[in-house]
């Protein structure tokens, strides 16, 4: 450390983050600087001073920026090839190291890293909140404007402290040079820094090569070069031929080698006092204790200049040796280095490489194999072909990358594999009509197979989007007559058909579709089949099966944890949180919530938002949280507002209207729901939605006194759900009961009551079916039936006493007080001043969990379950799981 002056200020920020990581407070050090500026010395030194955090160090490697977890995998020994699984992997890891103190994790050169790395690195980042960490980054200024997540990260205040490391001041200038050695009055220092313009690393190389008398010679400027780079290649001409040819290959090699196969690619005989010649000045570091001597440059900008500086015939030979000491895939960048021409034999080689990186699932690799494959190519038409193959692996692993060769793309020969690449980049555009025109043909019959099933996958999402339901449905049927499809475009093709028959004959049907071609219980579902059965669920919830729905997704979250990938489990968890919220489980419905929300917005995901929101507006406003419910209300509106899709404007139209229900004010319920069915008969109403707001509305109606327009929407609510194929009589009947009690027709409105509550099956909601058991005992005790009533309010208590539905519970304990009962209300407790977290840790602590199945429940680390088990206790007053599992009987905690 004996190089490191000044940076005062960053350092004070550092040990100012660190002070909160000792105490469970995470945080993120950002440190931003142009190479050479000094920031591994920054961090280095900070880290040198955390003597009681344990150190973990990654540093990315430029080499290695296509090879999935090349960065972590310094870390973790993972099986898992999902960068969200990982991450949690690495999350749990960390949170094993807390139990010897606090952890610093450095992560050097992030904009090296690949981006699996840089996904998962993300995903545990995020979730380190009540952790003992503190996570220390170096980057490139550029690498902070990548738009996989870190860009949001790095801008939040309340997470990330940016430090940006410049040019060192004159006056640090003069206090380095005193570490050398070296007594530099005022001039001479402001004459550095001007010829140096402060470059940490350009400064540090002429003050161990210059003499005193060179950096205080007369004049106005310093006798070197003005570039860093020209300083390098003028310092290693003076050494010996050896020492240069031994840099030369040391910088065609590119990282960290053994010096014999060092001096074997530079052929050189006398690699040891060639070496000797480069220590001397500064450029290399080797590590004598480690076997073969590993030797490298000391800073990537060492050897960028003397790569720039060999003639193209030294460097052709220096990588054609190279290529025969390297493994298989190291002999193929050096060889494409040395290609001085079209080579059709490298070409195909590099074609099967790209298609071996495809199988071991790294697309970055594969596509940089295939675009080089396309500059040794002989021909138009295969270098076109193969280029295109290049970007078509890029839409998937780096879609910017894609769309930057779009104009040259634009230019080839028109083939089916060029109108889908376009066709595909048209959609990310969001120029639908090209889209369209461009995967159609791209679909042709004369395609072939796996370009035309791409491309009809791809016009199937267009479709789905657009709400174009018979267009949709003859995709998906297209696609699965294409011959000799792999199981996973079947799976796909089967997720679209199931989805297109949905939009066309209702959810029932689509759901069949998907149940025949998986028709296995979710516990006996393959990680394989995660994709298959998250949808499964969808559809289930959406054809009123909510028990099946909530097995399905619940067996989907499980498959991810075990390594399963999906790309829906924002929508597995939401999804599951809306089927728990009706069927009355209402603290899980809360953390299934809570968890989409934090996964989506890890995603830059909108649509969730809504519809998280609606689940906590729903439980707060029942629960009589008015505070919490008119947040959560807005968020709900504000998410809908952003994402302006027809499911998150649906779930802000709900969430308002449960608030207001809660409040029994009906006239709030019709404001809020009536411009939900778009018109009278509910035509424009999707047919992949809640379909039970219907019913909510049409009551609210009814109670309002407005009951032919009532009547009129029970008529339309009951051809629309027939059209869908949806079950829903017992709302139907319950209907027909409550109008014909306001027409003052008892005995009719309560057999209807009877019939309905005679239909409700075990995917009836829980609040409706708890409130057709309070019309029904009101409606007995306004006919002089006291014992009926009593019967049937008592049960319509004991159905919402267990999740603490307040304003609910207080109108049906008015209506027994009427029948001359004083309901039996337990003890009351005052609410408790929890998180949504400690709320989170509470549901699933007091189910049997342990520490680390609620951390891996809720995606978090031990450490933070830990932190927010100890604020519960002490809020309760209490020490142990098992007080707190009694505590919770009562009643939910808020």
């Amino acid at each position: 450390m004996g190089w490191f002056v000044g940076r005062r200020d960053a350092l004070d920020v550092i040990a100012a983050a660190a002070s909160e990581a000792r105490i469970g407070r995470a945080g993120v050090i950002w440190v931003e600087g142009e190479a050479g500026a000094g920031k591994s010395m920054l961090v280095r030194r900070a880290l040198a001073d955390l003597r009681d955090f344990t150190p973990v160090v990654a540093e990315a490697d430029e080499l290695a920026a296509d090879v999935p977890f090349g960065l972590l995998g310094q870390l973790l020994d993972t099986r898992q090839d999902d960068p969200f699984a990982v991450g949690l992997e690495l999350l749990a890891w960390l949170g094993d190291l807390q139990d010897q103190g606090p952890v610093a994790l450095l992560i050097e050169d992030l904009h090296w890293a690949d981006a699996a790395s840089r996904l998962a690195l993300l995903t545990a980042v995020r979730r380190m909140l009540e952790d003992r960490v503190l996570v220390l980054l170096t980057a490139r200024p550029e690498s902070g404007s990548s738009d996989d997540g870190w860009l949001r990260l790095r801008l939040d205040e309340s997470r990330c402290r940016r430090v940006a490391v410049g040019a060192l001041s004159a006056a640090e200038l003069a206090e380095l040079a005193v570490t050398t050695g070296l007594q530099l009055n005022r001039r001479d220092c402001e004459r550095l820094h001007r010829h140096t313009g402060g470059h940490a690393l350009y400064v540090r190389m002429l003050l161990t090569e210059l003499t005193p008398a060179q950096l205080a010679a007369p004049g106005a400027e310093l006798p070197v070069p003005r570039s860093l780079a020209a300083a390098v290649v003028g310092r290693l001409a003076e050494l010996s031929p050896r020492a240069r040819n031994l840099a030369a290959a040391l910088a065609v090699w590119n990282q960290r080698v053994p010096l014999a196969t060092l001096g074997w690619i530079a052929g050189v005989d006398s690699t040891a006092a060639a070496l000797e010649e480069l220590l001397a000045t500064g450029f290399v570091v080797y590590a004598p204790g480690e076997p073969g001597f590993p030797v490298r440059f000391a800073h990537p900008l060492y050897s960028a200049a003397v790569y720039a500086d060999l003639p193209p015939t030294r460097r052709r030979q220096l990588h054609l040796a190279a290529a025969r000491m390297a493994d298989a895939s190291g002999a193929l960048l050096h060889r494409v280095s040395a290609a001085d021409g079209p080579d059709e034999r490298l070409a195909s080689e590099l074609e099967a490489a790209a298609g071996e990186a495809r199988k071991h699932q790294m697309p970055a690799l594969s596509a940089r194999y295939l675009s080089w494959a396309s500059d040794l190519s002989i021909g138009r038409a295969e270098r076109e072909r193969r280029q295109l193959q290049s970007a078509r692996v890029l839409l998937a692993a780096d879609p910017g990358g894609a769309e930057a060769l779009r104009p040259q793309l634009e230019r080839y020969a028109s083939s089916p594999l060029r109108d889908l690449v376009l066709g595909k980049l048209a959609w990310r555009r969001g120029e639908q009509a090209r889209t369209e025109e461009l995967l159609r043909a791209a679909a042709d019959s004369g395609s072939p197979t796996d370009i035309a099933a791409e491309a009809l996958m791809a016009l199937g999402l267009h479709y789905a989007v657009n709400v174009r339901g018979q267009d949709l449905l003859a995709v998906a049927k297209a696609a699965l007559q294409l011959p000799q499809l792999d199981g996973g475009v079947v799976s796909e093709a089967q997720i679209l058909l199931a989805f297109a028959i949905a939009e066309v004959d209702g959810p029932v049907p689509g759901l069949a579709v998907l149940t025949g071609h998986l028709p296995v219980p979710a516990s006996q579902v393959l990680p394989a089949d995660a994709e298959v059965l998250v949808n499964r669920g969808i559809l289930a919830f959406f054809a009123r099966r909510y028990g099946q729905a909530a097995e399905d997704l619940r067996a989907v979250i499980g498959l991810v944890r075990q390594g399963g990938v999906t790309s829906e489990l924002a929508r597995a968890h939401i999804y599951l949180a809306w089927a728990l919220l009706i069927l009355g489980d209402w603290d899980a419905a809360l953390v299934n919530g809570h968890v989409a929300l934090t996964i989506g917005a890890d995603a830059g995901q909108q649509w969730p938002r809504a519809t998280a929101y609606l689940v906590t507006a729903t439980v707060a406003a029942s629960r009589g949280a008015w505070q919490d419910a008119n947040d959560y209300v807005r968020a709900a509106q504000y998410a809908a507002a952003s994402a302006d899709t027809p499911e998150s404007r649906y779930a802000a139209g709900q969430a308002l209207a449960t608030l207001h229900r809660a409040r029994a004010e009906h006239d709030g319920v019709v404001a809020a729901l009536s411009p939900l069915t778009g018109g009278n008969d509910g035509r424009a109403i999707p047919v992949l939605s809640y379909f039970s707001w219907w019913h909510t509305l049409i009551g609210s109606l009814i109670e309002t006194g407005d009951l032919s327009a009532a009547a009129e929407q029970a008529g339309h609510f009951e051809a629309a759900a027939a059209a869908r194929s949806l079950n829903v009589e017992p709302l139907v009947i319950d209907l027909r009961g409550r109008l014909a009690a306001a027409r003052g027709q008892p005995e009719a409105a309560m057999a209807a009551f009877r019939q309905a509550l005679a239909l409700a099956g075990p995917d009836f909601p829980l609040l409706e079916r708890a409130d057709l058991h309070h019309r029904y005992g009101r409606l007995l005790h306004a006919c002089g039936n006291r014992q009926g009533a009593i019967a049937q309010l008592r049960l319509a208590r004991q159905l919402l006493q267990p999740v603490g539905a307040r304003p609910y519970l207080e109108r049906i304990d008015a209506d027994l007080t009427r029948c001359g009962i004083s309901a039996d209300r337990g003890s009351a407790r005052p609410p408790l001043a929890l998180t949504e977290r400690e709320q989170d840790v509470v549901t699933l602590v007091a189910r049997g969990l342990t520490n680390r199945e609620v951390a891996a429940a809720l995606y978090v680390s031990p450490k933070a379950v830990e932190y927010h088990l100890g604020n519960v206790f002490g809020k309760l007053g209490i020490t142990s799981r098992r007080q707190l599992r009694h505590a919770t009987i009562a009643g939910p905690l808020h």
